[in-house]
Order: C-alpha cells, then structure tokens, then sequence
C-alpha cells in the first residue's frame, strides 16, 4: 500500500485513520492535510520495516536514518546525517551462499569478535559493526551478526563483526 501527499484531499470530516499493516509508503505531506485532531493508528499484527516509525520497536527500512518529522504520531526518516561526516549505512539481510558468493573473494580489512581485546562490543549487532566501520576510513563494506563457524551457533561468542576495504560489487 502506498500513500500519496493528497491522498486524504476531501475528508474534512475524518476523524480516525486506521493505516494498513502492509503499508509500505505514506507521504508526510498526506498526515499534514488531515483535520486537526485526527486520531492516526495502525493495524495490529507484525509490521515490516519501512520509512517510517509507529513506534520504538519499529526499524527503518534498509537504510541508516536520523529520527526525522512526528506528523499525527509516526515519525519518519531523516537520512541526512545526524552529525557532520556521518554517513548513512545500508542494512541488507541475504542468505548465506549469497553473501559467500560477494565477499569471500575480498580480504577482511578486520574481523572482531567479542572476545577482541579492542572494540569487541561491535560484534554485538550489525548497527554497532556498521557504526564502527563509520569510524574507519578505510572501511567500504561491513558484515554484522555473522556466525563464526570456529564457535558453537549457541555460544554467546558466535558473532563475528567484519570490514572490508571494499564493497562488492
């Protein structure tokens, strides 16, 4: 479901919006030209991540972004940096031969764990891996929440955090 700036035009009346699950797209634009005072919800049930947030357990889409405009309570995506020289890293979840296919033929800039004597806490999710490959300028490509295969799957040393000179291309 995509939702256009004037998609609302006309409904002066409107005094409750219940807004798709499915919903992959609203415009900002379309929630300003409600009636003050409109109450905007969502539908119950598992969401998938978008440009968009209902609430704090909701994830942006497969990009990086800075908490933009509150318009009739969702909150939506601000990918300019929040801090100068900060740039936005791109989230993308592909199975495992996919991801063997791209990277093994480029060497790791490094691999941390969290055993690592020097910022080990990155191999805890993929924002902490993405945000210190941010940190380096050498970094171009970082994997996060990779099962290292020398550690039992359920050992809470199992994640591995990687960087790369280079992206694959």
């Amino acid at each position: 479901v995509l939702i256009g700036p004037r998609a609302f035009d006309g409904l002066d009346a409107l005094e409750r919006l219940t807004l798709p699950v499915g919903l992959a797209h609203i415009s900002p634009e379309a929630l300003r030209a409600l009636p003050e005072g409109v109450d905007v919800s969502v539908e119950p049930g598992p969401r998938e991540p978008g440009s968009f947030l209902f609430s704090t357990a909701d994830a942006f889409e497969d990009k990086c972004c800075g908490l933009g405009d509150s318009v009739g309570g969702i909150t939506f995506c601000n990918p300019v940096p929040d801090v100068p020289g900060v740039v936005d890293a791109e989230f993308k979840k592909m199975e495992l031969d996919v991801f063997h296919e791209l990277f093994d033929p480029l060497p790791p800039l490094m691999t941390i764990t969290p055993d690592s004597p020097f910022l080990s806490e990155a191999a805890e999710s993929a924002s902490k891996c993405a945000a210190y490959c941010d940190f380096n300028e050498a970094c171009q490509a970082f994997s996060g929440e990779i099962l290292d295969p020398a550690r039992p799957a359920d050992s809470p040393y199992a994640k591995l955090c990687q960087h790369w000179a280079s992206a694959p291309s």
